[in-house]
């Protein structure tokens, strides 16, 4: 019976990479023709290691447009190169109409009333495992939007990132990967809080891609990358 879920899961998987991922992907091509969506920076190469990108989390976009950075690779190989997200479990994984995000990689992340130290720790130790097997993985170190996370008295919280959670620090030590460092920018504006339809018109979303990392560093070191990241902006040609 496994097997047979396995199986289904895995039709499931593919059916939704080359309808909805090619959709995506050619929506995030135009939006980037049209100027509604900027890149700076280059994607590391994929190698023996699994690449863990760490990014802050201003919309409720960024889970759907990350992957898509990888848009060619996965059209290729949807298995190697889907990347996998951490979705929160209550918002994306619970409800019944969900049931097909649950066929996409994806690692549920509880929180609130439906956190526990065990579930914790079992999602912990599965974005280790998929590291280690050379995936890549998507992780908000922030534990959730930034405009929630900014009131944090703990770490370095700032008013453009909340503190990093020490999740971070845990699968960092425990994972041999690479650290891709993603700052994005405008996400909230195109989707602000409360918001169910993007409005691309009313801003530019920018993804600002840092240098890989192939050390361990601690999520205070990552903090001060992504702010460094968000500076660049700033500087940026036009």
């Amino acid at each position: 019976m496994k097997i047979i879920q396995k199986i289904l899961k895995s039709i499931v998987f593919l059916i939704l990479v080359y309808t909805l991922g090619v959709l995506l992907g050619l929506l995030f091509i135009y939006l980037r023709l049209r100027k509604r969506i900027v890149v700076y920076g280059r994607l590391p190469k994929v190698t023996n290691r699994g690449i863990l990108i760490a990014s802050n989390h201003p919309s409720l976009l960024e889970p759907l447009l990350i992957p898509v950075l990888y848009f060619r690779r996965y059209l290729l190989n949807p298995f190697r190169y889907v990347p996998w997200g951490t979705p929160d479990w209550g918002n994306f994984i619970k409800p019944w109409y969900l049931w097909w995000f649950r066929c996409l990689h994806t690692i549920p992340i509880y929180r609130g009333e439906a956190a526990s130290i065990k579930k914790t720790r079992e999602a912990l130790n599965e974005i280790i495992e998929k590291l280690n097997h050379r995936n890549i993985v998507v992780l908000f170190p922030e534990g959730g939007r930034t405009f929630k996370r900014v009131e944090s008295k703990e770490g370095e919280a700032t008013p453009r990132l909340g503190s990093l959670k020490k999740g971070f620090d845990i699968v960092v030590r425990n994972s041999d990967c690479t650290i891709m460092p993603l700052w994005v920018e405008g996400a909230d504006k195109v989707l602000p809080p409360g918001q169910w339809l993007p409005r691309f018109s009313k801003g530019v979303i920018t993804f600002v891609i840092g240098e890989k990392i192939d050390a361990k560093i601690t999520r205070h070191e990552l903090s001060k990358k992504l702010i460094e990241l968000s500076e660049k902006i700033k500087t940026a040609p036009t």
